[in-house]
């Protein structure tokens, strides 16, 4: 019988609230039900500016991060999952790239998930939608993906019609995501994160750790898949861009509709 190798390292849930200014709280407020926490002071609850939702286990060199979100909602919860179902939809975004002669081939993988609200539940389905086949990026593997795969959630009318806030997965430069989503930094050169999207980081090595996970691995699936056809083939038959920190990119349709399989409850 093949033995499966299991992670049994307990996690850590942690919860920091930013209220923007020095607080005083003599107690703090949990719901055992739905994980949520609030601090409190007289009995009157605090609302914080934010709030950062941490999922994470002990390494002898440190901590590994496995979950990583912030929420805007007035009672955070501990549990990511109702993070992310406070979004309208969820993205996962994730990037291969592979020196192939002389030339590098990037491709990036992008994941749709939508929300089901059930009786007593919430449900995501999540399917494959498109990968994009960078050639030569100059720059970030990782943020050239993001940025591209989001003008084009934008530019796509099925895509992007009435939802208004989408959760970005990703498994990269976790130091810097929070310059990210408050816009201080750029994405790339000239592209900064628009106006409602949030990067949420989950770790593709833990994929059963939640949604985001298992769907951050889908995304990094899906782009190894196209890069090993790609490497096999070295396909150079389409046409060069200039002016671009790339120097050619080609879309990769996946018609995967989300069925049953794909249906995960957020508990």
């Amino acid at each position: 019988m093949k033995k499966h190798k299991t992670d049994k390292k307990s996690r850590t849930h942690t919860i920091e609230f930013d209220f923007g200014e020095a607080v005083t709280s003599d107690s703090i407020m949990i719901n055992l039900n739905d994980g949520t926490a609030q601090l409190a002071l007289n009995g009157k609850a605090l609302t914080p500016k934010s709030s950062t939702i941490k999922k994470s286990y002990h390494r002898e060199k440190g901590p590994k991060v496995t979950f990583k979100a912030t929420s805007q909602s007035e009672k955070p919860s501990i549990i990511p999952e109702l993070t992310l179902s406070t979004y309208d939809a969820i993205y996962a975004i994730d990037t291969n790239t592979k020196k192939i002669n002389d030339e590098t081939i990037s491709i990036t993988g992008v994941i749709r998930g939508i929300l089901y609200p059930r009786k007593n539940e919430t449900a995501v389905r999540f399917s494959p939608i498109f990968c994009i086949e960078h050639r030569d990026i100059k720059s970030d593997h990782e943020n050239i993906g993001w940025a591209e795969a989001i003008k084009l959630i934008i530019k796509e009318p099925r895509l992007h019609t009435h939802e208004k806030s989408y959760a970005i997965i990703v498994d990269s430069n976790l130091g810097l995501l929070d310059s990210y989503n408050k816009r201080e930094i750029p994405l790339t050169k000239d592209f900064y994160l628009p106006l409602g999207f949030t990067l949420i980081y989950a770790s593709s090595d833990t994929k059963n750790d939640g949604i985001g996970n298992l769907m951050i691995a889908q995304a990094d699936k899906e782009a190894s898949t196209i890069l090993s056809a790609l490497v096999k083939s070295n396909n150079k038959d389409f046409g060069r861009i200039f002016g671009m920190p790339f120097t050619a990119q080609r879309i990769w349709t996946l018609n995967n509709e989300p069925g049953p399989a794909s249906v995960a409850r957020m508990e």
